[in-house]
């Protein structure tokens, strides 16, 4: 747990400089006067960062060098603008001043539960097959020419795993922490229920805090390790959620609403559709004749993304994979046309024909999880339905243009990838716009009420998170043996369950006629690379590694080590597959 909140705090430093530095940027350069809120801020900074990040990550690797320098710049900031960092200081404790003590109660068990949840992940497919060996790629070497020959999905090349690793502290730790997502939700969170707080417990806001718990509750896995879904997600879910509840904000904060969409795409391909928003504050902007604004915010996107598609182009041959009818290129690392193709087909599979079987056979065993999930579908369409009746009938413009935003998300999940955890921002984001269309702009109080049902709520939280935490502690005890009871608490109460535990765990859980283990296999005299034998082909951390293709199934599109060559003398060539196993 501490080694989680002292990393908090060094993501919150150094994502809050970046954040207000690119607001005073944008403001003096635009002659603007844009005020924002500490998430707003933290969001810039998430974004904004991936830009001088992407540009060093072309010449050095992403690691704690790159996190000092940060560090240092952001102190220096903060040296230089000393009344900024006051004004800041003045703000918190003002929030915290305001506050009533039951409600700093409150505040104290949501933070609790996050934590809690982020101190436990348990094993994730594509965190222990993929994600934590991307990061650890990214914080060994620069952009390597091919590393998608070796596992196709590092061609995705979300620019969060990149954020990721310069805040790993693998270092200091010995092992690697991902706790973005973890803050990045604390956040999100405290800002709704602190809405509640300073509104006096109006019904929408009391509403939305009991939204975000099934949020929490649906994507607490997510949460608490490397998935590139929860962000999107949840930040789609609180920029909806400031528009319906500050209307006003679209049409000032063009910074804002223009920005976050469009880069949110750089995280995760599937969240474009939520930058229809932003196109559509980008046309108010241009009848407005302000261009200056949108030319700034368009110049950054543009850089952003040319960042990103030349950093995909370097991992894997393509602008966007596994777009392989955008194939511009004839690089020698390229990976091959059918083997972008089939993990296209795998995704739409994985994402359509399996989630929707196990949401069939969940129902038919009365599994709560899927049984909610269904009032949640119902609700959804329903709230849709609603807010096209409000829409259409009264003339708030703004509603339109959330509602339009939120259909064409919502049918692209749907009909191209249902997994709940691709379409989930969009889902509850929905659900609370129908919420506010139902109640329009008279404002309901029921503070009494209010108290007890938010009260329950964070303390279900809390004793959800606390399961997290025994999970902990009896993987702790039968897993890695460790037998004395102060030891684990003492453990729990200081590191969070890592990707070097989950990888002892599971070796730990082999049979005797099995053996996990990496073993390395020469390439050349100068390359050599792992071949996993750990179950369903993960390695955790380990690079340069590639799953045993004899132990996965055929339709994965794991390469047969033999596919595989090496660019040159070194790592940092990096790879491609063999001419004559091009068509495998």
């Amino acid at each position: 747990m501490a080694i989680v909140l002292i990393s908090w705090f060094i993501i919150f430093f150094v994502l809050l400089t970046s954040g207000d530095f690119f607001i005073s940027i944008y403001n003096l350069i635009c002659k603007r006067k844009e005020i924002y809120s500490i998430p707003d801020t933290i969001l810039f900074g998430l974004f904004f960062t991936i830009i001088p990040l992407s540009v060093t990550s072309f010449f050095v690797p992403s690691n704690y060098y790159i996190l000092f320098a940060c560090i240092a710049l952001c102190t220096g900031y903060w040296v230089w603008k000393k009344e900024r960092i006051s004004a800041f200081l003045q703000k918190i404790k003002k929030i915290f001043h305001n506050l009533h003590f039951y409600q700093k109660v409150l505040l104290v068990f949501l933070f609790l539960s996050v934590i809690l949840i982020a101190v436990w992940s348990p094993d994730g497919f594509d965190a222990m097959s993929y994600h934590y060996a991307n990061i650890r790629w990214n914080e060994e070497y620069p952009v390597t020419p091919g590393i998608a020959n070796l596992e196709d999905r590092f061609g995705f090349n979300s620019n969060l795993f990149l954020l990721d690793a310069i805040f790993t502290f693998r270092l200091f730790l010995g092992y690697p922490v991902y706790t973005v997502q973890s803050l990045i939700a604390i956040l999100i969170f405290s800002w709704i229920l602190l809405e509640a707080f300073r509104s006096k417990f109006e019904l929408r806001r009391v509403i939305l805090f009991i939204i975000s718990v099934v949020y929490f509750y649906y994507e607490h896995r997510g949460i608490s390790d490397t998935s590139t879904d929860i962000l999107p997600g949840l930040i789609t879910f609180y920029l909806v959620a400031k528009i319906i509840l500050y209307p006003d904000s679209f049409r000032q904060n063009y910074l804002l609403y223009i920005f976050v969409p469009f880069a949110l795409a750089g995280f995760k391909v599937s969240a474009a559709p939520v930058a229809l928003l932003s196109v559509f504050l980008a046309i108010v902007i241009i009848r407005r004749k302000e261009y200056k604004p949108l030319i700034f915010i368009g110049s950054l996107l543009f850089l952003y993304f040319v960042l990103w598609m030349a950093r995909t182009v370097i991992v894997s041959g393509y602008l966007i994979y596994p777009l392989h009818e955008i194939n511009l290129f004839a690089f020698d690392w390229q990976v091959p046309v059918e083997t972008a193709a089939k993990q296209r087909f795998l995704i739409g599979y994985y994402a359509n024909e399996y989630m929707a079987e196990a949401f069939r056979n969940g129902i038919a065993v009365h599994n709560k999880y899927y049984i909610i999930l269904s009032f949640i579908y119902l609700l959804t369409v329903s709230s849709v339905a609603v807010s096209l009746y409000t829409a259409f009938k009264g003339r708030n413009t703004i509603y339109k243009y959330v509602l339009a935003t939120l259909i064409l998300g919502l049918c692209y999940w749907f009909f191209f990838a249902h997994d709940f955890r691709f379409g989930s921002g969009y889902v509850f984001a929905a659900i609370f716009t129908g919420t506010a269309c139902l109640f329009g702009k008279k404002e309901h109080f029921f503070p009494r009420l209010s108290i007890i049902g938010i009260a329950l709520l964070v303390l279900w939280m809390t004793v959800f998170s606390f399961r997290s935490a025994s999970y902990y502690d009896e993987c702790l005890r039968d897993q890695l043996h460790v037998a004395e009871k102060s030891t684990r608490i003492t453990r729990i109460l200081l590191h969070p369950y890592s990707a070097k535990d989950k990888m002892a765990a599971l070796k730990e859980s082999e049979a005797t006629d099995e053996d996990f283990s990496v073993r390395q296999h020469k390439l050349n005299n100068s390359v050599s690379i792992g071949i996993s034998t750990y179950p369903n082909g993960w390695y955790g951390d380990s690079i340069p590694c590639i799953a045993n293709k004899e132990g996965t199934p055929d339709f994965w599109t794991i390469p047969d080590i033999r596919w595989i060559e090496a660019r040159g003398n070194s790592i940092k060539d990096g790879f491609r597959r063999k001419r004559e196993f091009i068509n495998k």
